[in-house]
């Protein structure tokens, strides 16, 4: 099963769509893995409001790390990357800079 882990902050675009956010990342984890959507979790962690800081302010920077299969080659870890991120600033309004994604092979 491919895992994320979602790290959202409160007030944040994202803690509203959090059901569609999980749907569009479950069939790009689908298309991508070549796996059913339904083997992707998402869990999802609000950070409280002034709890996240970015470059020495308070932050609206969300945080996806995602379990991807070990072997999977770079050019298919990218283009996952790619979709995922448009997919999230397309949903969301958030701008490029806010959004880290962080892939690894090891079950979280």
């Amino acid at each position: 099963m491919t895992q994320c882990i979602a790290t959202i902050q409160e007030g944040h675009q994202a803690e509203d769509l959090q059901n569609e956010l999980t749907a569009k990342l479950k069939k790009i984890a689908a298309d991508a893995f070549h796996n059913p959507a339904g083997e992707l979790e998402v869990r999802w962690k609000v950070i409280p409001r002034g709890y996240g800081w970015t470059a020495g302010k308070p932050s609206n920077s969300s945080v996806l790390l995602c379990v991807v299969p070990d072997a999977l080659p770079f050019d298919r870890r990218s283009e996952f990357m790619h979709r995922v991120n448009e997919m999230w600033i397309d949903a969301t309004g958030a701008d490029a800079s806010e959004l880290l994604i962080v892939t690894h092979g090891t079950r979280l």
